[in-house]
């Protein structure tokens, strides 16, 4: 009877410490997902092709689904060459490693996935996990601006592997969260 109750008795510890080691990964991953809300809302965009000069507009909207730990990106809109460009992405933060996560779903591709960092002040930055069929890395980062609108760069590497810009994104709120 005695072993059985010490057997119980240090379940309940153990359980304990898994119970209070998940709640704290879930805070990590709640306050790192807090930083990045100023994308939760919908935009209009208009994005500009480096290489060309050409603007193409766009329709976004980021929201949290999954109970808060998962942010769902929605883009339509226009670029050079396509009639309509369409793609979705999930986005959310591994407390075991530190970094966002966020995977991209283009339209006739395999998924893209992404690690991404915060630079501590207003922006994070995802940068593709492998090279794609061209051999490139490819990185976005978005910027929440002072007037509440987003800055958004997208860049690849060069055959040197320096970062090249390709496009530059502005969001505008459609209305008020």
């Amino acid at each position: 009877m005695k072993e059985r109750l010490i057997s119980a008795a240090a379940f309940l510890v153990l359980v304990s410490v898994l119970a209070s080691a998940q709640a704290d990964d879930l805070s990590a991953q709640q306050a790192a997902l807090k930083k990045i809300d100023y994308l939760v809302r919908e935009w209009r965009t208009v994005s500009t092709f480096i290489s060309t000069g050409v603007e193409a507009p766009g329709y976004l909207v980021y929201r949290w689904i999954l109970g808060g730990n998962w942010m769902h990106c929605e883009f339509h809109g226009e670029a050079p060459g396509r009639d309509y460009w369409e793609a979705y992405a999930l986005i959310t933060y591994d407390p075991e490693t530190g970094n966002y996560r966020s995977y991209a779903f283009f339209a006739g591709s395999a998924p893209t996935s992404y690690t991404g960092i915060w630079n501590g002040l207003d922006t994070v930055t995802f940068t593709t996990d492998k090279p794609d069929s061209q051999g490139r890395l490819n990185r976005i980062s978005y910027k929440r601006l002072p007037d509440a609108t987003v800055f958004q760069l997208n860049e690849t590497t060069n055959e040197e592997g320096e970062w090249v810009p390709t496009l530059r994104t502005v969001y505008h709120k459609i209305f008020a969260r």
